[in-house]
């Protein structure tokens, strides 16, 4: 056989054996399990949620670690309630908030560093005075 003719052969039986297989099933087969959601776009739309929400608290921690605080479970509720695209703007809003806390923060060291980098005879004087 030529392979031409072979691959003309092979092709026909696979695309004979995909729709047969398919009703091999049945015709009221079930869909392939989608868990809780009704449809693919659906479940697309849960996992954007999830991972928007994931990727959110893990910035408000450090938002809280930055501040030393805590995350309260009542931030965390309301992450549940806020759409994709308002969870990316809080992100925004904490990735600035963070910025802004360790630029503070760094002004603050230095600010006491140049305080403390006195020598002691000056330190001396200024306690005389």
């Amino acid at each position: 056989m030529s392979p031409k003719s072979l691959i003309a052969v092979c092709g026909s039986c696979i695309a004979v054996a995909v729709p047969a297989s398919a009703l091999a099933a049945g015709p009221l087969a079930a869909p392939a399990p989608l868990g809780p959601h009704t449809t693919v776009e659906a479940k697309i739309r849960a996992y954007a949620h999830r991972t928007a929400a994931r990727k959110t608290l893990a910035l408000a921690r450090t938002d809280a670690r930055v501040r030393h605080a805590e995350v309260s479970s009542a931030y965390r509720d309301r992450l549940g309630g806020l759409s994709v695209r308002e969870m990316r703007r809080e992100r925004v809003r904490l990735r600035d908030h963070i910025q802004a806390t360790r630029r503070a923060a760094g002004k603050r060291r230095a600010q006491r560093r140049s305080e403390s980098s006195a020598s002691p005879q000056l330190a001396a004087i200024a306690a005389c005075e």
